[in-house]
């Protein structure tokens, strides 16, 4: 069904949720993360000083920008879904997106992907 904006409702939330979770996980393994920090409640509080909330954060990011291009859900549902704010997903989709001339994060999105979905890119 579609709503009558003619795009389709944004999944669940819990699968939302879930997709987000999941990604976090395969992005803290490739990126060295400490998935308890990566999926520890947001706080609100940005800590740039300690490399392992860092790369936490990195990890965080990249899967807020991989669950919004494969669920396609709106900025405002998937920080619903994260318990987050519209404004820390929409950076953080922002700053992969300007980050995707790099070979590298391309292909660590690939992976990720593949690894998520189960569907191969």
């Amino acid at each position: 069904p579609r709503l009558s904006s003619g795009a389709p409702p944004s999944p669940p939330p819990a699968l939302i949720a879930a997709f987000w979770r999941a990604a976090v996980l395969v992005f803290s393994h490739e990126t060295g993360a400490d998935p308890a920090v990566a999926l520890a409640p947001d706080t609100g509080t940005s800590r740039p000083m300690d490399p392992a909330w860092m790369l936490a954060a990195r990890a965080r990011g990249l899967a807020f920008y991989l669950t919004q291009v494969e669920m396609q859900v709106p900025f405002a549902a998937l920080a619903e879904a994260c318990s987050t704010s519209k404004q820390r997903v929409h950076k953080a989709v922002r700053t992969v997106e300007d980050r995707r001339d790099d070979p590298a994060i391309d292909a660590l999105l690939s992976r990720a992907a593949t690894a998520v979905t189960g569907s191969q890119r």
